[in-house]
């Protein structure tokens, strides 16, 4: 008899150099949660509840954090791109993905005083695991 898959909600995640990511939709405590760790860098910044924005899209869930805001100049956006994985037990399963840093300008007087685009992004390669662990 052959296990029944269900979808992964807890995600390992790495750049191979610096960037170690996890991502569970439902945390010990009901709320999800985001570890964000650039190694050699400042300590591990833990996001959980309403600092996390997941949406669903044609290409997977968007999992969106604020790494930073500076007033009146820009913020950081850092966003996972997580696709739909079907996982049998308590097996892992690799898979690969992206992450994208957008970074916002602004201005005193808002966006409308930020000449030319607003928005700039770059795209990190991850890969890692996928499991489903009960919340």
């Amino acid at each position: 008899m052959t296990q029944q898959s269900i979808r992964a909600n807890r995600y390992v995640l790495h750049d191979g150099h610096l960037l170690e990511v996890t991502y569970e939709e439902t945390a010990f405590d009901g709320q999800p949660r985001l570890n964000y760790q650039v190694l050699q860098g400042p300590a591990t910044r833990t996001f959980s509840g309403n600092q996390i924005s997941s949406k669903e899209s044609d290409i997977g869930t968007l999992v969106t954090v604020t790494l930073e805001i500076i007033p009146d100049d820009k913020s950081t956006l850092f966003t996972l791109l997580i696709p739909t994985i079907n996982v049998t037990g308590t097996n892992e399963v690799p898979f690969e993905t992206l992450a994208i840093y957008t970074t916002v300008l602004d201005s005193i007087i808002g966006p409308k005083g930020v000449s030319g685009a607003v928005e700039s992004y770059q795209c990190v390669q991850l890969e890692g695991t996928a499991q489903f662990v009960t919340p």
